[in-house]
């Protein structure tokens, strides 16, 4: 997103007042929908950009429900903890691996991490 609006500086004055008042997921859209047809690098690069943010975010959803998924069949209890989510829970079956008799105390836990 920072690009984004970093490259959003460089076009048309126009172009950037009708972008400016945008949301992200609206800035996202308009830009990834190709803008006016235009040979301008600039908007050319907002295009890419926010067509690289649509595939990228895709990719951070599809990782996170496969951790999710893998946390569930393995431990999901930890998902019922107050401030554990599925990349806390993951890491913490990672570092445990399939011994969690290793954390058997607060020190040994501190040790670990």
């Amino acid at each position: 997103m920072n690009q984004l609006k970093a490259v959003r500086l460089g076009v048309d004055p126009a172009l950037r007042e009708s972008l400016s008042g945008l949301r992200n997921p609206a800035l996202i859209a308009r830009c990834a929908a190709g803008l006016a047809d235009s040979d301008d690098a600039a908007v050319f690069t907002l295009r890419l950009v926010a067509r690289r943010i649509r595939h990228l975010t895709g990719e951070v959803k599809e990782l996170a429900r496969r951790v999710t998924q893998a946390v569930r069949g393995h431990r999901p209890q930890l998902l019922e903890i107050v401030g554990v989510g599925p990349d806390s829970a993951a890491a913490l079956l990672i570092a445990a691996g399939d011994n969690p008799d290793r954390i058997a105390t607060e020190a040994s836990f501190a040790a670990l991490t």
